[in-house]
């Protein structure tokens, strides 16, 4: 088990490891290390700020990555739809090449809204927590939590494309809290499910 003065939030790792490298080049000499100990330790710090800074820049490339397919996608098939449209109900058109051209409708039944409970899990990780669901027939969900001894559900925002990511600090630095979210689908800005089920988590540093 790591020890307990290395944080687990990397947010915190950083400031943590960047504090030691400043501080060993002082101290190294009093605590017995000598230069090439000292060289391990700058060395492996410094490793690892780099892998955490990196992963940190792909995670919000890949959430700016997220948005923008959200917005190409919106904006693309509403564009499609308006042609697709005028090509199906056009004279030429018929059952055949509608078939060639894949405009029919799904076969399947499709869920009522009104019916549909979204699916909903957590996982705690370093620095987040992670709320994944299942988008079946909306444009998205709002988000709710509370924290600890809470009893109001407070919004914590919509999102359009799982999963959603509480970023939250703790309210107490070093404390564990647990945390419990619920989520409502929604269509435009309308929300039109039930809530989904209760799930908690335990979150720490």
């Amino acid at each position: 088990m790591p020890p307990k003065y290395f944080p687990r939030n990397d947010a915190d790792l950083l400031i943590w490891l960047q504090n030691l490298r400043e501080q060993i080049a002082t101290y190294a000499a009093a605590v017995g290390l000598d230069a090439a100990a000292k060289k391990s330790v700058l060395d492996q710090s410094g490793q690892l700020v780099t892998a955490i800074e990196a992963d940190e820049k792909a995670y919000q490339a890949y959430r700016t990555a997220v948005a923008n397919t959200a917005a190409v996608k919106a904006s693309a098939l509403a564009s499609l739809a308006a042609t697709l449209d005028h090509v199906s109900t056009a004279p030429g058109c018929t059952d055949a090449i509608r078939t060639a051209l894949r405009l029919h409708g799904p076969q399947s039944q499709p869920v009522a809204a009104n019916t549909y409970k979204v699916p909903l899990s957590t996982e705690a990780m370093p620095g987040r927590v992670v709320l994944r669901w299942k988008k079946g027939p909306l444009d998205g969900i709002n988000v709710y939590g509370q924290r600890g001894s809470e009893t109001e559900w407070r919004l914590l925002g919509r999102d359009n494309r799982p999963p959603f990511d509480d970023l939250r600090p703790l309210e107490k630095p070093g404390v564990p809290e647990q945390r419990r979210y619920r989520v409502i689908g929604v269509i435009d800005d309308a929300e039109v499910t039930p809530a989904s089920d209760v799930v908690s988590v335990t979150v720490s540093d």
